[in-house]
């Protein structure tokens, strides 16, 4: 008599029992769910002499509430099912093989419920807070929260003093830069949290591991949760993972995947909690002679019984009350010219005894540009006020003879509670002109406005109080050491006539009071230049750029044996230092950092690799055999700086001392490379 196991992994066959609107599960604060769980199995005799005394189904991932029958017992957090044997011996007698299931059924109810946390949480956490929670501190196989780059990634970031705040910061940060892609390396294996932040895609088991990873970096306790959960993108029920935070002696629930932080949508049902997500999900065990078990994938069957979305007040009130958070708006203009800027100021009254989190998004037609706070996580201490400001500007190349009228919709999320701001603004030459500088001075002096587009690498900018002056200037790369400055300039005094000088390089513009004048310079990089700008010898900046530039070292032909199975080839990109420049004037300084892609294009003969290899001092490929098929390889390796060629070089892998059946075996391989 022999005893057996076999363990089944989190693999899922699920069908919906109901049709609803694909996107109800963001809709709704509570829902009731009839969830049913099918494991089938096949149970098989391999003589006429068989017997089984004993036969269990361990299942470590159930859902919450759910009630145990007769034939089962809780051991921890699994429960264990007893399968009468005497059953299966007798349906054996006349056959040989026997499919079975077990099911398991639970009605469930998930209700959104926000957090108690009713005082700041001081970051970092004392030892004494986290002294109970090491088993989700720990790093694990794809959580590998020890990592150099994870570790500098979460240093980087600009982190406070209370842990709330930076535990939503990382959580936002992740849903916004890491994107979804199940595509053949997510969904063939798990991969780590490291490969997750240097590739910037990933399924939701990684989105989560880097999510645990950062937080385990900062010392913070962070569960795995493996379960199903509802999908628009499928209008089904999903094996999905998420996370589970602690925070103030209680653990909140985030899916960073979902943009959910704080909390999950009630179309979650949680299976497996753990350090880690790579759980097994049911484990077989049985003791007799001649029996052999095979499972199949586990069914689930899950029906939406009830739900319940939130009311909301009329989206053209200036007023909002969302979950417990009173948001007043106060819209600068309603009526602008063509071409001019518009403000919108937004008041956050957190109403609750308790942290309150509101993801706010500003939707608006393509001639509308959103200069700042196109999308915003309000993070509101408990009873906190905060203000916002969403700043705008329409078109310039609008027609003259037409009155426009743009929407404007700024939108809010806090814990799937949502409302939003809707209103028009009307866009015509018959109405006054507001000017960039009209709205700074009704945000404050506190708010700083950026100009920027899609092309800006970095920006600056000054103000000279005493000259009624703003200039904004945006480096924007063209090519490889070509540049241009776009700058705007704001005149908030009489009409006047302005010198504008890059070096030598130097403009004639004139700006009436309240005029916003635009101006550019061309530059050709040059690493030893201070290029210093003024206007009327009265106000005037040094511009540094800081261009990340490298060589690449010197290569040096290879002779190597016919019996090698590889030649590690190793490039060393060495960066560039330049001199330090000596400044002479009193004008203000700002260094512009210009970062460069860099990429190795190397080829052995027909054969070609491409890889980035940006911030990357030493770079080692392994040239196999089967790329090396000549006497003497021409390798040639061009590194290319922002797309363009840079430097090239070429080497000589040559095979020495070579018999002649290896000369034979070259002809050979020469001839199947093609």
């Amino acid at each position: 008599m022999k005893k057996y196991t076999i363990i089944i992994i989190f693999l899922l066959l699920i069908n919906i029992g109901f049709a609803l609107n694909n996107d109800w599960f963001v809709k709704t604060t509570d829902a009731k769910l009839d969830f049913n769980m099918n494991i089938p199995y096949e149970i098989s005799k391999e003589s006429n002499d068989y017997s089984i005394n004993r036969f269990m189904i361990n299942i470590s991932g159930m859902p919450k509430n759910y009630q145990t029958k007769s034939n089962e017992e809780i051991q921890g957090q699994n429960i264990i099912v007893n399968i009468d044997t005497n059953q299966i011996t007798n349906d054996l007698e006349n056959t040989v093989t026997r499919q079975y299931e077990y099911n398991i059924q639970s009605t469930i109810t998930n209700e959104i419920k926000n957090n108690n946390i009713a005082q700041k949480v001081t970051y970092p956490y004392s030892p004494t807070t986290i002294q109970d929670q090491s088993y989700y501190l720990q790093e694990t196989e794809y959580i590998d929260s020890n990592n150099a780059e994870i570790k500098e990634f979460v240093n980087s970031l600009d982190l406070t003093d209370d842990a709330v705040t930076n535990i939503m910061l990382i959580a936002y940060w992740i849903n916004n830069n890491i994107e979804y892609n199940l595509n053949s390396m997510t969904e063939q294996a798990q991969q780590k949290a490291s490969w997750t932040l240097e590739n910037k895609q990933a399924a939701c088991d990684e989105i989560t591991n880097l999510f645990i990873a950062s937080l385990r970096a900062l010392n913070i306790p962070a569960k795995a949760i493996s379960g199903i959960a509802y999908t628009n993108t499928h209008n089904d029920f999903l094996p999905h993972a998420w996370s589970s935070v602690y925070i103030d002696d209680q653990w909140l629930s985030f899916d960073v995947t979902y943009g959910e932080y704080g909390y999950v949508d009630p179309g979650h049902i949680k299976l497996i909690e753990d350090n880690r997500i790579d759980k097994e999900f049911i484990n077989y065990e049985w003791t007799a002679k001649d029996i052999d078990v095979q499972p199949s994938p586990i069914e689930y069957d899950v029906e939406i019984i009830e739900s319940t979305i939130p009311e909301t007040t009329s989206a053209f009130e200036d007023r909002k009350n969302i979950n417990g958070v009173l948001i007043t708006k106060d819209t600068k203009y309603t009526e602008v010219d063509i071409g001019s800027y518009n403000a919108v100021e937004l008041t956050f009254e957190n109403k609750n005894n308790a942290y309150t989190v509101i993801e706010m998004s500003v939707v608006t037609p393509n001639e509308t540009s959103v200069l700042s706070g196109r999308q915003n996580l309000i993070v509101l201490k408990p009873k906190e006020t905060l203000k916002r400001n969403i700043i705008l500007k329409y078109d310039d190349d609008l027609h003259s003879s037409y009155l426009y009228t743009f929407p404007l919709d700024i939108e809010f999320n806090s814990n799937n509670y949502k409302n939003s701001f809707n209103e028009n603004i009307s866009v015509a030459v018959k109405y006054d002109s507001v000017s960039l500088l009209n709205i700074q001075s009704y945000i404050g002096d506190d708010n700083a406005i950026e100009v920027k587009d899609n092309k800006n690498i970095v920006s600056s900018s000054f103000t000279n109080p005493e000259y009624k002056v703003q200039n904004q200037c945006t480096l924007n790369q063209m090519t490889n050491n070509n540049y241009e400055l776009e700058c705007y300039l704001l005149n908030g005094i009489e009409h006047r006539n302005l010198n504008i000088c890059l070096n030598n390089d130097c403009q004639q513009q004139s700006a009436d009071k309240g005029q916003l004048i635009e101006y550019n310079f061309n530059i050709e990089y040059q690493p030893d230049i201070v290029y210093t700008l003024k206007i009327n010898e009265d106000l005037c900046t040094n511009y540094l750029i800081n261009k990340e530039d490298v060589d690449m070292q010197e290569l040096f032909d290879k002779d190597i044996s016919f019996d090698e199975d590889y030649v590690n080839l190793k490039v060393l990109l060495e960066p560039i230092e330049h001199k330090e420049l000596t400044i002479s004037n009193s004008c203000e300084t700002i260094n512009l950092n210009s970062p460069s892609n860099h990429t190795l294009k190397i080829k052995v003969n027909n054969l070609e690799q491409n890889d980035d290899v940006s911030g990357i001092r030493e770079y080692n490929l392994q040239v196999t055999k089967s790329a090396l098929y000549l006497e003497e390889n021409v390798v040639v390796v061009t590194l290319y700086e922002n797309n363009e060629i840079k430097e090239e070089q070429t080497i000589k892998i040559r095979y020495t001392n070579l018999s002649w059946l290896e000369k034979a075996i070259l002809f050979f391989r020469r001839i199947f490379s093609f």
